[in-house]
């Protein structure tokens, strides 16, 4: 099972699609939770832009990075932050 500390780092190098910044640059990543016994991850993350193309390209890659690292189950709201 994945912890808190390997889905930052995970995650972290990813890049937000507007601001061309990492997440761990920009703190997109806003909240990490993880359910155990149902191999479950949520995830928060904050970007320049929500609602965007882009952003369902970066969802995309956020479930692909989780699940190739052994998560089931991934959950990853957005919202917009100020740029």
């Amino acid at each position: 099972m994945l912890t808190e500390v390997q889905v930052r780092e995970l995650l972290g190098e990813l890049q937000d699609p507007f601001l061309h910044r990492s997440l761990t640059e920009t703190n997109g990543i806003t909240s990490v939770k993880i359910k155990e016994e149902k191999n479950h991850v949520s995830v928060k993350l904050a970007i320049a832009k929500a609602n965007t193309p882009e952003q369902m390209q970066l969802q995309m890659k956020v479930v692909e990075v989780l699940k190739g690292a052994g998560s089931r189950i991934c959950r990853n709201p957005f919202r917009r932050t100020a740029a």
